[in-house]
């Protein structure tokens, strides 16, 4: 007697995967495209994934908050830099 065990392989979503490779990219190198990127493909990547059935939710996301941490030091970083400006131009 042979058992046939079916195996269903789940693969995980394309853009899931590049969502968090942008991610880290755009916090360790180009900030702005990177980051914009990474939100973009998270979120088609977590639509997408709600009805093909493929794995990475938690890739999704996190590509999707790696995207928006580069957005917000990207700000940051204008902002300070515009700040030490302004203050430089007052304090001559």
């Amino acid at each position: 007697m042979s058992e046939q065990v079916q195996t269903t392989e789940r693969t995980t979503n394309g853009k899931a995967i590049g969502s968090v490779i942008m991610g880290v990219i755009g916090v360790t190198g180009f900030p702005f495209v990177a980051s914009i990127v990474a939100i973009v493909l998270g979120h088609m990547a977590r639509d997408e994934m709600k009805t093909d059935g493929k794995q990475g939710h938690g890739l999704a996301l996190t590509g999707i908050i790696l995207g928006w941490i580069g957005v917000i030091v990207l700000l940051v970083l204008i902002f300070v830099f515009g700040w030490f400006v302004t203050w430089a131009k007052v304090s001559n």
